[in-house]
């Protein structure tokens, strides 16, 4: 048991807080801190992101920031009646890699706080180092350490068998403790406050709960009920798309060199209709191995692995078929057609993967309303008039009751006039297209440093 003044806490003995720190809640100091380490943190990683991305790459990205976006709008009810929610930061760390991840969730997260109000300006620092830097880069390592781990001192489909349970071991404990490990950040964050900055009456002057209430109240909805929902999530969401888009992921624990950044744009398609052109001149066997480069990418290889298996399927079919008399002349024929066929089959699954994507957000945007449905609000969803009633404390810190105030267009994802479900809907569909045309400019600004990169090489 915390024991702590009663002065310190609601009238009701419980404290939730909430991931997003508004401002106000932390000093202009604190929150400048997290500037400065934010700042190379984003330019490093943005140039990473921009270095390796294709068009297909930035659209999965564009994606995962609108659905972690989209995750943040669904409130689940947490121990004490108040609420929390997911961030969608591991399944895009596990997908595609934590720097992409940080810049997705980053983006996001200043869309919040600009067009909703949702977190702060001055502390968006300090929330994109929680949710877009540790979250990410905690599940990330987390991951790849239990794949590692569960691939020792296995072989052949064992191999295989142990690598998949793995995964989802690894897919659920990068995204659970993740998030608790930035929820324990948001705690300290928050706890040193009122042990830094006191009034001379000896009133806190920012958030005034100190460590011994913040871990535990940060801690305990986020152990119980948010860590698992991002848990879940992540396994469910990285296991779908290793499936339906297996070149989109990148193998754990490697990097992307920039070749293979530059064969994820559905190149994978494009090397299986290098093999079945190849095993129509060189025989049958090679035709069946064409498309066995997509299966060991969803084995979690990598793109790297699926160049080796295109590579060692060729060489089976040279093998195993041959080139026999007269059939080469007509494998030379149906070359041409195997080609037209591989590439009108690559370019059809890329329409329905990108196809597949924009009806799941658009279904995840429909159904944001259910997050209105969890009772209570989490610390941090309600503003200097409401402080008093929701902490119990009989006063309003100095700088939260009149510091730094920013009027958000459409508050709470709310619009004056419209009911609160078809607010938050008109919220999930503007801020999904904000972040589809942000990834759309960030893919055109690529091409064309890539176009007078290579301009210039030509010169």
């Amino acid at each position: 048991m915390i024991d702590v003044p009663a002065t310190t806490l609601p009238s009701d003995g419980t404290l939730t807080l909430a991931m997003h720190i508004p401002d106000n809640f932390i000093s202009p100091s604190t929150s400048a801190v997290f500037w400065v380490v934010m700042i190379p943190i984003w330019a490093l990683c943005l140039r990473s992101v921009m270095r390796e991305a294709t068009p297909e790459r930035m659209a999965y990205l564009g994606a995962g920031a609108a659905f972690s976006f989209l995750v943040m709008m669904f409130n689940v009810p947490t121990p004490g009646g108040t609420t929390a929610h997911g961030v969608g930061g591991a399944l895009i760390a596990l997908l595609l890699g934590p720097q992409y991840a940080t810049v997705a969730v980053s983006v996001a997260l200043l869309l919040q706080a600009l067009l909703f109000g949702d977190g702060g300006l001055l502390t968006l620092g300090a929330n994109c180092f929680n949710m877009a830097v540790v979250l990410p880069f905690v599940a990330y390592g987390l991951a790849a350490g239990v794949r590692r781990l569960g691939a020792l001192g296995v072989r052949g489909d064992r191999r295989a068998a142990r690598n998949r349970l793995a995964d989802r071991v690894g897919a659920f404990a990068g995204g659970y403790v993740g998030l608790c490990a930035a929820a324990l950040c948001v705690a300290l964050e928050l706890g040193v406050q009122p042990l830094l900055f006191r009034a001379a009456n000896g009133q806190a002057l920012y958030f005034p709960f100190p460590i011994a209430v913040t871990v535990p109240a940060m801690l305990i909805p986020h152990l119980a009920v948010a860590g698992v929902v991002e848990g879940l999530i992540t396994v469910v969401v990285v296991g779908f798309v290793r499936d339906a888009a297996p070149e989109a992921v990148r193998a754990w624990g490697t990097r992307a060199t920039a070749g293979e950044a530059a064969g994820a744009d559905g190149d994978v398609s494009a090397r299986a209709g290098v093999g079945a052109v190849v095993g129509a001149v060189v025989g049958a066997d090679a035709v069946a191995g064409a498309v066995r480069p997509a299966a060991a990418v969803a084995g979690a290889r990598g793109v790297r692995g699926s160049a080796g298996s295109g590579v060692a399927d060729v060489r089976g079919g040279l093998r195993g078929g041959g080139l026999r008399g007269g059939d080469s002349s007509s494998g030379a024929v149906r070359s041409d057609d195997s080609r037209s066929d591989a590439v009108r089959s690559g370019g059809s699954r890329v329409g329905l993967r990108r196809r597949a994507l924009r009806i799941g957000l658009a279904v995840v945007a429909l159904l944001s309303p259910l997050g209105l449905l969890a009772a209570g609000d989490a610390w941090g969803e309600w503003g200097a008039e409401d402080f008093m009633a929701a902490t119990g404390l009989d006063y309003v810190p100095q700088y939260i009751a009149h510091g730094f105030t920013w009027n958000a267009l459409l508050p709470d994802y709310s619009l004056r006039g419209l009911p609160d479900a078809a607010g938050y809907v008109l919220s999930a569909v503007i801020g999904v297209a904000v972040l589809t045309i942000v990834f759309r400019l960030l893919a055109a600004a690529a091409r064309g440093g890539r176009s007078a990169q290579a301009g210039r090489g030509a010169a």
